[in-house]
Parts: structure tokens; sequence; C-alpha cells
């Protein structure tokens, strides 16, 4: 009978955690920990993330000839996020670059938001980008907010 209970009690707790907007399958391990933060970020906003069909953010060798740190093909393509990344971005050594990048290519390819429209959609990288995110992501969310 106890076993029931705890079983059941189990279920119901599953039926109220909030669920995830995001498929992490195809989300490169080396990057997940700030896509997970964006999530938590907007849930904890208010801001709902849209719904997609599929997801894939992947490190792209390619990339590694050129200049380009991301880039959100599935902008304005509103049901897939893919973003492909500089190998470079996983295994940066300041965390806080790493974030403004990831968190600059989900706003382009998740809200359509362009180059221009707050500090964190600047069109190219700079060294201070790291310094810079907190308030980067709080104008971010108030742009969002503000906007959505």
């Amino acid at each position: 009978m106890k076993e029931a209970l705890i079983v059941i009690g189990f279920y119901l707790m599953t039926l109220t955690l909030p669920k995830s907007a995001i498929d992490y399958t195809y989300i490169d391990s080396g990057v997940i920990e700030y896509v997970k933060e964006f999530e938590t970020e907007m849930r904890k906003n208010g801001i709902t993330i849209p719904k997609q069909k599929s997801w894939r953010i992947y490190v792209n060798p390619l990339m590694a000839k050129g200049q380009i740190l991301g880039y959100a093909s599935g902008m304005f393509k509103d049901d897939h996020v893919f973003i492909m990344l500089h190998p470079i971005i996983p295994t940066l050594y300041n965390k806080d670059t790493a974030r403004f990048i990831i968190w600059h290519e989900l706003a382009h390819d998740l809200f359509n938001i362009k180059h221009g429209s707050c500090y964190l959609m600047k069109p190219s990288a700079s060294p201070t980008d790291g310094l810079r995110f907190e308030y980067a992501k709080e104008e971010f969310i108030l742009f969002l907010k503000k906007h959505l």
C-alpha cells in the first residue's frame, strides 16, 4: 500500500512540473547549459518561448576557418531552431562570452530579433562582450517584454 502511494505521489508531482519548451536531443552538449539558462530566464520573466517543431544547435567545424561565431539559419522560420556555432564557443574560458553568443543566436532564431535592436543584438562581437553580458541580458529581457 505504501509503495502504491509513493508511485501515485510521484506521478502527481511530475504532472505539476513545468514542461520544457525545448527538445534538447539535438543540442550540442557543450552549449546545453547556456540554452537551459536561457529557457529558465525566459520562464522566470514571464516570456514564452515560441513552440518549435525541431531544435538543432551544433558546433560546425567548417566555421573554424571563418570569423563568424554563430549563425541562426532558423531566423524567420518560426517552427525550427537551427543554429550553427564556431568550434571555439564551447571551449571559451570566459563563460559569459559564450553566454552572450548563444543568447544572441537564440534571440535571432526564436524571436526574429534583428541586429541593433538592443545591446545583445549588436552586429559584431567584441572582447568586452563577456563583461557586459549581465547588462545585455537584462536589457534584452526588458526589450522582449516591451515588444512581444
